[in-house]
């Protein structure tokens, strides 16, 4: 979603913006199949109409009562905003389906690595979960953005379903994580010491300045 401000020396372009936008769209994108424009204002009705004439469907989401009733005619579609903001979703979302793969690809990842250092004499753990690293794969395999998956660790931390530690990970911004459950083996086994646990990690600081990252730079 991108916001942009449409005053102009207090003249509103907004509809203007919006046209240009939608056949921009359309003329270079042929994989768009249906346009859904906002708008109670029937000087939407000729970009519907040129919508519909290449082709495509034309949807009017329209708010409140006060919209234009010719402009409905001129859509293959009325959306009531009011019956949206209804709809309460029962089903899962695809960010949380990504957080229940995410934690189960870790926990393979950790399961597989401490067999191998407690069966074949491994003069130490080399495969330590470290972040900085595996974000950037794990951004690429399910097709999210790194922050996205840095606000999942962060979930994930919250629900005391994974600990960091910042041990075997220097000169890196990012801890290592494996799940709760592996704690007590990683202390065990003298990869870890309790010393080395983050208590009380800020992921949402991480998120947040991941995030910022992705915005656009100011010229000045």
């Amino acid at each position: 979603m991108e916001t942009i401000h449409t005053s102009n020396q207090g003249k509103n372009y907004a509809d203007l913006k919006l046209a240009i936008d939608v056949l921009n769209s359309m003329y270079t994108n042929d994989n768009i199949d249906e346009f859904i424009i906002m708008s109670n204002d029937k000087d939407m009705t000729p970009l519907l109409n040129t919508v519909r004439l290449n082709k495509r469907k034309a949807s009017i989401l329209t708010t409140g009562n006060t919209y234009n009733h010719t402009l409905c005619e001129f859509a293959d579609e009325q959306i009531e905003f009011d019956k949206i903001v209804e709809i309460e979703y029962k089903g899962t979302l695809l960010i949380d389906e990504i957080k229940d793969r995410f934690f189960d690809d870790i926990k393979k990842h950790i399961e597989k690595s401490l067999y191998e250092y407690s069966t074949e004499g491994s003069k130490g753990y080399k495969k330590h979960y470290n972040l900085d690293y595996f974000l950037i794969t794990q951004m690429d395999y399910y097709n999210v953005l790194k922050y996205e998956m840095l606000n999942i660790v962060s979930i994930l931390y919250s629900e005391k379903k994974i600990i960091a530690y910042t041990s075997h990970v220097k000169n890196n911004v990012l801890p290592a994580i494996i799940p709760t459950e592996f704690k007590e083996k990683f202390l065990e086994f003298g990869i870890i010491q309790q010393s080395d646990i983050c208590s009380n990690f800020d992921f949402n600081k991480s998120v947040l300045e991941c995030y910022d990252n992705y915005k656009p730079k100011d010229k000045n």
